[in-house]
């Protein structure tokens, strides 16, 4: 439900072989980030999901320092 969230940009998720996965999900600033972070019903959520589903886990907050990105058609176009 991030998406619901203003400053939301994208999310996707990955699983690995082993079954390990990642979610990576995309804010347009700091600011909005946190405000996701700290919402209740976010708050609620995570409660949930250690109670229930998850024994571990970790999270790591990313800046991109360079962003680009490529196509036949247009070449390499610079995002930031």
């Amino acid at each position: 439900w991030a998406s619901a969230m203003p400053g939301f940009i994208a999310d996707k998720d990955f699983q690995a072989a082993d079954g390990e996965t990642l979610t990576l999900v995309q804010f347009e600033s700091t600011a909005t980030l946190l405000a996701w972070r700290n919402h209740p019903e976010h708050l609620a959520v995570q409660a949930r999901g250690r109670e229930t589903f998850f024994s571990e886990y970790q999270i790591s907050i990313c800046e991109p320092q360079r962003a680009y990105r490529f196509s036949l058609a247009q070449g390499r176009v610079d995002l930031m």
